[in-house]
C-alpha cells in the first residue's frame, strides 16, 4: 500500500506542480508543499518497509510527523479554497446587485421617455387636429363656392398634415434613437414633402 500511496503522491505532486507553475498562488503552493511531504513520508516509508532504514521508534516518529505536516498544509489550502469561494460568491452577489439595479434604471429610463414620447404626441396633434378639423367645417359651412378661399383651406390643410407628418417623423426617429434602432421610414417621407 505504500507503493500505491507513493504513486498517488507523485502524480498529485506533479499536478500540483503544474498549478503552481499556472497560477502562483498561496494556496497552490501549500498544496504542492503538502503532497511534497506525503511523497515523503511514503517514501520514507518504503525505506523502512524494504529495510534500508531500520525500524526504530524514531523512524515511526519522523513518519508521523511528515504525514501530520502534510494533512495539516492540505487543511489550511482547503480553508484558504473556502474563504476563496466565499469572496466569489459575495462578488458575484454584488455584481447581480449592480446589474439588477442598472436594468431598473434602465427600464424606469425607458417607461420615462415612452411616457415623454406620447405626451409630446398628444400635444402636437391635439392643435392640429382642431387646426384641420375647423379648417373642413369652414369648408363644409360655405354655401358659395370661393376658389381663393378653398385653395387657402387646402394649403392650411396641408400645412398641418405636413406639421404632423415633421413632427410624427422627428418623434418616431429620436424614440428609435433612444432604443437603439435605425430611422424609421416614415422619417425619410416626411423629408421629401
Amino acid at each position: 500500500t505504500a507503493l500505491v500511496f507513493t504513486v498517488f503522491g507523485v502524480a498529485s505532486l506533479i499536478a500540483s506542480l503544474r498549478n503552481v507553475y499556472k497560477v502562483r498562488s498561496l494556496k497552490n503552493c501549500l498544496i504542492t508543499f503538502a503532497f511534497l511531504f506525503f511523497v515523503a513520508s511514503q517514501l520514507f516509508c518504503l525505506c523502512v518497509m524494504l529495510g534500508l532504514l531500520p525500524e526504530a521508534p524514531i523512524n515511526q516518529i519522523v513518519w508521523m510527523l511528515v504525514l501530520i505536516i502534510s494533512l495539516t498544509l492540505l487543511q489550511v489550502a482547503l480553508v484558504i479554497q473556502l474563504f476563496d469561494t466565499r469572496s466569489n460568491n459575495e462578488n458575484q452577489q454584488v455584481f447581480k446587485a449592480s446589474l439588477n439595479h442598472q436594468t431598473d434604471s434602465h427600464s424606469k429610463y425607458t417607461r420615462e421617455q415612452e411616457r415623454l414620447h406620447a405626451h409630446l404626441i398628444h400635444d402636437f396633434k391635439t392643435p392640429l387636429a382642431i387646426i384641420d378639423s375647423s379648417v373642413q367645417s369652414l369648408t363644409m359651412l360655405e354655401h358659395e363656392e370661393d376658389p381663393q378661399r378653398t385653395l387657402r383651406y387646402n394649403r392650411i390643410r396641408r400645412a398641418v398634415m405636413r406639421i404632423n407628418d415633421l413632427l410624427m417623423g422627428s418623434i418616431l426617429t429620436e424614440k428609435n434613437k433612444s432604443n437603439g434602432t435605425k430611422e424609421s421610414p416614415s422619417s425619410k417621407l416626411t423629408e421629401k414633402n
